[in-house]
């Protein structure tokens, strides 16, 4: 068997990974459809289905948060319903405790929505063999 020179080896490099881009992106767009088909109660959760002949699919939705600590902090609120956190000579947002006052608190919600900005993130969709 013949050794393959460098300008062989790179021009299959090279198809290997223009195959592999193009299979990333066919992936990408079929999880988006699958996505589009299977719904989940609310912005957040995850939800598995049967995709019969033993596949199962599993969808999960999350949402992203930014926040800006330093203007929570200087709402002046109680401790209880301020979803940030003590972490060593700082403080971060704390995002289940703020999913938990959007929930429970609704007039301590409106006053931190200024504060926070939440966006979708990219939805995970799980194959399953079995």
């Amino acid at each position: 068997m013949a050794t393959k020179t460098l300008n062989e080896l790179a021009q299959e490099l090279y198809s290997a990974k223009m195959a592999e881009k193009t299979a990333k992106g066919d992936r990408i767009a079929i999880e988006q459809e699958i996505a589009g088909q299977v719904t989940i109660d609310g912005d957040k959760g995850s939800k598995t289905v049967d995709a019969d002949n033993g596949l199962r699919l599993t969808v999960t939705r999350k949402i992203n948060y930014k926040a800006d600590v330093d203007a929570m902090r200087a709402l002046d609120l109680p401790e209880g319903v301020i979803p940030v956190k003590h972490i060593p000579a700082s403080w971060a947002f704390d995002a289940t405790a703020y999913e938990n006052i959007r929930e429970n608190h609704p007039d301590v919600a409106g006053r931190l929505a200024d504060c926070v900005t939440a966006t979708p993130a990219k939805v995970s969709v799980m194959l399953k063999l079995g």
